[in-house]
């Protein structure tokens, strides 16, 4: 991951993840600051298939109009939408 990057997971029925740095690079006082928004799934995809996706900065989507910065993370909005996967309707 580098900064705004996005990873997006869909558990399902067939994913665990663990979010660790490797412990040389604790050792020398690494941090790390993120953001993770979790979705609930629509009740007929609860327990199906799980993927993961990692996205950089550049697809995607960006606005800066009227002097408002948007970027989409997941779903769409303002005229914009993410190549992130969601199930269900994401603003």
């Amino acid at each position: 991951m580098k900064p705004s990057d996005v990873s997006g997971m869909m558990a399902g029925s067939a994913i665990a993840h663990v979010e660790r740095p490797p412990k040389s690079l604790m050792a020398i006082g690494f941090r790390m600051h993120s953001l993770q928004i979790w979705q609930a799934s629509p009740k007929e995809h609860e327990q199906g298939h799980g993927y993961y996706s990692h996205y950089s900065t550049e697809p995607l989507p960006f606005s800066d109009n009227l002097g408002v910065k948007i970027r989409i993370i997941a779903g769409s909005g303002f005229c914009l939408e993410s190549p992130v996967p969601v199930r269900s309707p994401t603003l």
